[in-house]
């Protein structure tokens, strides 16, 4: 059981259903508060020469469990603001603080413009957990990652000026535990800038979890 999970008990029922396409590709064209971006999901065929970066975790409300640093708490409490302060409070502390906070993030910069694209994970959020035992089918592995939409932040350099737009159905895996180490259980994230394309994946008890492959395209 990951953190994530450790702070939704309660919180949702271990049997929601969740709907995520595995084996197939889907593709749809979603234009909103100016950022336009084709998704394709599932079993993508990589460009060979991306350059696969982790996309780094930073909680909130979470002490001591990749807690990021100024830096990152400034690039991403302004995005997630509304979420953060809107998550349950944590009744356990009995202090007024609330449950934890779990942000994915990668950025990318070209000549004309910064992208940012992040996750947001936390009890009541709007992520589907990963199930929740018990599992009786022989030979069957659980997802440990959560389905989530993925937030991509546009900012012009030479203005300043932010666009926006949520994607829908996305891997949320971040897991540093001694027995599920984090080089075996993360999100990556890549950017083709002749495309102007970004790429995400997953790795999952050290394979690969292609129904978790993600294009982007905003070119």
């Amino acid at each position: 059981m990951n953190q994530i999970q450790r702070e939704n008990d309660g919180m949702k029922a271990s049997n929601m259903k969740r709907a995520i396409a595995s084996g197939l590709v889907a593709t749809a064209v979603c234009i909103a508060a100016g950022v336009a971006g084709a998704q394709e999901r599932g079993n993508i065929k990589f460009p060979p020469e991306l350059k696969w970066k982790l996309m780094p975790l930073v909680t909130f409300n979470y002490p001591e469990y990749h807690d990021g640093t100024p830096e990152q708490k400034k690039l991403l409490e302004p995005i997630w603001k509304e979420n953060i302060e809107s998550t349950p409070l944590n009744f356990n502390r009995n202090d007024g603080s609330r449950l934890g906070s779990f942000i994915l993030y990668q950025t990318h910069e070209d000549r004309e413009n910064k992208y940012i694209f992040t996750m947001f994970n936390a009890a009541k959020s709007k992520c589907e957990d990963p199930p929740n035992g018990p599992f009786v089918q022989k030979g069957y592995v659980p997802p440990m990652y959560s389905i989530c939409p993925m937030r991509v932040i546009v900012e012009e350099k030479s203005t300043g000026r932010r666009k926006q737009k949520d994607f829908p159905n996305y891997c949320h895996l971040f897991i540093d535990d001694k027995n599920t180490p984090l080089a075996q259980n993360h999100t990556e994230f890549a950017f083709d800038d002749k495309t102007g394309s970004a790429y995400f994946r997953v790795v999952q008890y050290g394979k690969p979890a292609p129904e978790c492959d993600r294009a982007l395209h905003l070119g």
